[in-house]
Order: structure tokens, then C-alpha cells, then sequence
């Protein structure tokens, strides 16, 4: 079957309705697999006009696309490539779920941690450190997916009951360290703080969701360097117990709650 030109692929994958007077069926006539993507013609779709559901993301030429088009409450991300995306020109704003969505499928491993108040210690290696008691009421569950070879990690991150302000040296409160239990160390990685779903209820659900990728940085310095300098997320894959993740409170500057990875 030959190729469709990109001015009938455009026509097919339009989803409107015209004044005729029976419905127009915009399949293509070898079905919506016949489509040759590698001819689109990105600059002239209009994203307005296509059925979404009909696209095979798999390949789609994100490289061509014209980010500023489109309808990204449309995409079905859960089918997008991740690694393809260009997510500095995606403008949306659940694109942090978008990331998570997309990632998920290639997730080299991930985490869930229930983290609690009266997992906090307060202290600097080599010790000795002492149980804080964190922030009495509050609680989160920190998820993490990690994606080794492109030394990235999701997170999706849900507390609740935080009072107080957010406050950290570090440039964010909501942190992986490099500790096991019942010990401290240095954050390795620092995620956007957690915001309020219901800026009239701050005691209730937080949520903070998106991706990362290496090189890190934390804002907070040791021996001269950036804690999070050099750090691979490949590390916590190979021993997670030695990694906890908390958030800290002005009310609980050691931490407010915490939760070990493993």
C-alpha cells in the first residue's frame, strides 16, 4: 500500500464534523496501522483536529512536534515514550503526572515508603543520634521510580497533616538521604515540596509529582562539594536500605516525617 502525503494523513486523523448530511468516516482505507508516520508532516497537523485515540504514540516523532499544539489533556501518556519527550517544552500543568504516567512502564525499580513521625532522628554522623519524635499527626507516602540508565527517578509524593513552614539549608525540605535506619547523612536528592491540593485546607492532602535527571543538586554543601554532586540513582538501587526520604518542618527542622526505602 502506498504511503499516505502528509495533507491525507492530516485529513485522517481529523475528527470533525461537517455539514454533510451523514457522519464522514476519516479511517484511512488500510486502517489507522496504515499510517506511515515517518512522512507526517508535524509543522502543519493541527493538533485541534485529531482524534487522539488514534494515535500510536510509539512513533510519534517527538523531535518534530510543535510542543505549543498540542492538547496535552488529550494524550494518553501512560502509551508515550518517556526518553523521547522533550519535557522542558512540555507546558502543562499536570505534566508532573504526565511524567510519572509516561515513566512508568520503563521503571527500573520503585519504592513505596510509609513515612511516620517517629522514624525521625536527629544527630550527625557518626552519631549518636536520638529519636525526635518528628511532627506529631502527620504522615506521607513517598513513591519513587527509578530509571537507571538515563539516572533519573519519579516521584509521587502524598503527606498529610504538615503544619508549619517548609525549611531545610538545603534548596528544597523534601529529601532522599544517604542513611540507614535509626542514623543521618547528607540529602542526596531534593524534590519540590509538597502543595497543598486545597490551598484552604494546608493540613490536608500535599501532593508533589514529576521526574528528575542527573547531574543533581541539592543546595547543600559538604567538604566543599554539593551533597548531591556525583550521585547515581543506580546507587539506591543497589542497597535501598542504606537511603531514607523526609520532609522537614519549620515546626521540625530534623524532620517531620520519614521513611526508610527498604
Amino acid at each position: 500500500m502506498k504511503s499516505f502525503t502528509a495533507i491525507s494523513l492530516i485529513t485522517a486523523m481529523a475528527a470533525t464534523v461537517t455539514a454533510a448530511p451523514a457522519p464522514i468516516d476519516y479511517t484511512p482505507p488500510g486502517g489507522w496501522g496504515s499510517v506511515d508516520y515517518s512522512k507526517v508532516d508535524y509543522s502543519n497537523v493541527d493538533w485541534s483536529k485529531v482524534d487522539y485515540s488514534h494515535v500510536d504514540y510509539s512513533k510519534v516523532d517527538w523531535s518534530k512536534v510543535d510542543y505549543s499544539k498540542v492538547d496535552y489533556k488529550k494524550v494518553d501518556w501512560s502509551k508515550v515514550d518517556y526518553k523521547k519527550v522533550d519535557w522542558s517544552k512540555v507546558n502543562y500543568d499536570n505534566k508532573g503526572y504526565a511524567q510519572w504516567d509516561s515513566a512508568a512502564k520503563i521503571f527500573t525499580s520503585s519504592y513505596s515508603v510509609q513515612a511516620t513521625p517517629d522514624q525521625v532522628v536527629n544527630g550527625t554522623a557518626p552519631g549518636p543520634f536520638t529519636l525526635t519524635g518528628g511532627l506529631k499527626g502527620s504522615r506521607g507516602t513517598f513513591s519513587y521510580g527509578i530509571i537507571s540508565d538515563a539516572n533519573t527517578i519519579c516521584y509521587h509524593i502524598e503527606i498529610h497533616g504538615f503544619r508549619g513552614n517548609y525549611q531545610s539549608p538545603a534548596k528544597t525540605a523534601t529529601h532522599i538521604h544517604q542513611a540507614a535506619r535509626g542514623a543521618n547523612g547528607p540529602p542526596r536528592l531534593a524534590f519540590p515540596n509538597p502543595v497543598a491540593v486545597d490551598e484552604h485546607q494546608p493540613e490536608g492532602k500535599r501532593v508533589s509529582v514529576g521526574c528528575i535527571a542527573g547531574p543533581f543538586t541539592t543546595g547543600l554543601t559538604a567538604n566543599g562539594a554539593d551533597t548531591g554532586a556525583g550521585f547515581h540513582v543506580g546507587q539506591i538501587e543497589k542497597d535501598p536500605k542504606a537511603f531514607f526520604t523526609d520532609v522537614h518542618s519549620s515546626l521540625a527542622v530534623p524532620g517531620a516525617i520519614r521513611g526508610q526505602l527498604a
